[in-house]
């Protein structure tokens, strides 16, 4: 009989090392609803969560403006020593 070990997504797993980097906000750039259970106890930790909310026209045609706005307001809301952005 073979077994086969989960793994988590790649979202996952790098928001997971983000956090074991001490990084203080971490942005997901893709749509709201991924990874949002991981995210969610990712806070429980102290690590902010923040999402770009790309719509499906943004997501095929480029994010780079959300991303921009989500990065200055994650710096003036919470002023982080360290940001990470994980793409989703």
């Amino acid at each position: 009989m073979q077994y086969i070990q989960p793994r988590p997504s790649s979202i996952v797993a790098a928001l997971y090392t983000a956090r074991d980097l001490m990084v203080d906000v971490s942005i997901l750039h893709g749509p709201s609803g991924c990874s949002f259970k991981h995210a969610r106890l990712l806070e429980e930790d102290g690590m902010r969560v923040l999402t770009t909310s790309l719509a499906d026209n943004e997501f095929i045609f480029g994010g780079q403006i959300p991303l921009e706005r989500v990065l200055h307001h994650a710096e003036a809301q919470f002023h982080p020593r360290r940001m990470a952005v994980v793409g989703t």
